[in-house]
């Protein structure tokens, strides 16, 4: 007589909910390593699972979309149950995994938070103010290096909410420019060296100060944007410097004259500044935070392209 050969469904020891997930933690840019292991025979064998059902309703109409998708940014899970890698994009991030060994599966709920390592300079966001309830926004990003890319978002939706989505691209290079007489709205924070936003130890957001070279230009804190708001009474080369702690950024703006020629004014040593106002909830302080602001009349909650999809 043959015995059938026994079998145990796989288990995790750990009982986790979407309530009570298992919570990990690491600093962008640093390892992250953590071992999955759950009992049975066979031995189990593991993969990414969905932390939301809604978004596993949604991945049906959209094949990019998959489990693996809510890993954080440059880690994987292997076959073995390991899940390893070196994030950079601080956000939390839900997933679940998987234990399967024929006989039976077992799930284990997954929060991984990952914070913004120290700081590493000031990133600027800026955009032409006049301009702001336009269907083709304009604005510039501005790296802690000084690099610029421009952004161009486009609105492509009304919401029967009167709420209007804009679509955006954003290319490399460019110049913040603006018409002579003309507002730019400034907003920036500190960020570490994977553009995360950075707060004080105590969680506070720290307020940076804009500065021109122009003794004439007008910086003043906009509180019904969150910002700074500077006018540039004349046509020429101006230059901003924005700072924070022991940082700062600095970046021309061209000013193009509205009529005939204007002659170009010396900088003088004389500078102008005015206080960056956070206003907001934590919701719109993904980069750039106080700029999210911006297109509250287009009801767009940030005007940066999302690197991932959005995690709950």
């Amino acid at each position: 007589m043959t015995s059938a050969a026994v079998t145990a469904p796989a288990e995790f020891s750990e009982h986790t909910s979407q309530s009570d997930p298992l919570e990990l933690s690491v600093v962008a840019g640093q390892s992250l390593s953590h071992v999955f292991s759950a009992a049975g025979d066979p031995t189990p064998t593991y993969s990414v699972g969905w932390f939301y059902q809604d978004d596993a309703d949604a991945a049906a109409d959209d094949p990019t979309y998959t489990p693996d998708t809510q890993l954080p940014d440059h880690t994987t899970l292997s076959a073995d149950g390991t899940l390893s890698g070196t994030p950079e994009f601080a956000t939390t991030y839900d997933f679940t995994v998987v234990a399967d060994n024929g006989s039976g599966t077992s799930t284990e709920y997954v929060e991984v938070n990952v914070e913004a390592a120290a700081a590493y300079g000031v990133e600027v966001y800026t955009t032409d103010k006049g301009k702001i309830d336009d269907d083709t926004t304009t604005s510039w990003i501005i790296d802690p290096d000084g690099h610029i890319s421009t952004e161009v978002d486009t609105v492509v939706e009304q919401d029967p909410d009167g709420s209007t989505w804009a679509v955006g691209t954003i290319t490399d290079g460019g110049t913040p420019t603006i018409h002579q007489g003309g507002t730019l709205v400034v907003a920036g924070g500190l960020v570490d060296q994977y553009g995360n936003e950075v707060d004080e130890a105590d969680g506070t957001f720290v307020e940076p100060t804009v500065t021109s070279d122009y003794a004439s230009d007008v910086v003043k804190a906009d509180d019904d944007l969150g910002g700074t708001d500077v006018t540039f009474p004349h046509a020429s080369t101006h230059h901003l410097t924005v700072s924070a702690d022991a940082f700062s950024t600095a970046f021309p703006v061209e000013v193009v004259p509205n009529a005939a020629t204007v002659a170009a004014i010396t900088p003088t040593a004389t500078t102008a500044t005015g206080e960056l106002a956070f206003t907001g909830s934590e919701t719109t302080r993904a980069l750039p935070w106080a700029l999210g602001l911006l297109m509250a009349g287009l009801g767009v909650t940030g005007l940066r392209i999302a690197r991932r999809r959005t995690q709950r």
